[in-house]
């Protein structure tokens, strides 16, 4: 049987597999890179939700009670997929702000 979803590499699925997850970053840069993890989990998640649901609109006629209901769902869902790819965006910027000091210091370093 296929696998719709390919599974992450992390597991999330209890609170200790979640405090384990956090635990794991020693530092701010470890923490987002995390989060950025997390984050292309749920974008995939959601663009196949959506996926499978404009393929089964498809097989709708519009005139059946659902086909208004799944492509609001599908609206919603685009703009919650906007709203993490934003997220996304924001945390590499704050990735590459906590690691362009550390390319400063080393580049003084290696000045002197």
């Amino acid at each position: 049987m296929k696998q719709l979803f390919n599974k992450p590499t992390f597991d999330l699925s209890t609170p200790e597999h979640q405090r384990d997850f956090v635990l794991e970053a020693h530092n701010a840069f470890d923490l987002i890179h995390k989060e950025l993890d997390i984050n292309h989990a749920e974008q995939e998640i959601i663009a196949q939700r959506i996926k499978m649901m404009q393929n089964f609109v498809n097989d709708l006629p519009s005139s059946d009670s659902e086909y208004s209901m799944l492509t609001t769902q599908i609206q919603m869902d685009r703009v919650e997929l906007d709203e993490i790819k934003r997220r996304e965006n924001d945390l590499t910027e704050q990735l590459n702000k906590l690691s362009q000091p550390k390319t400063r210091i080393k580049k003084q370093q290696n000045k002197k």
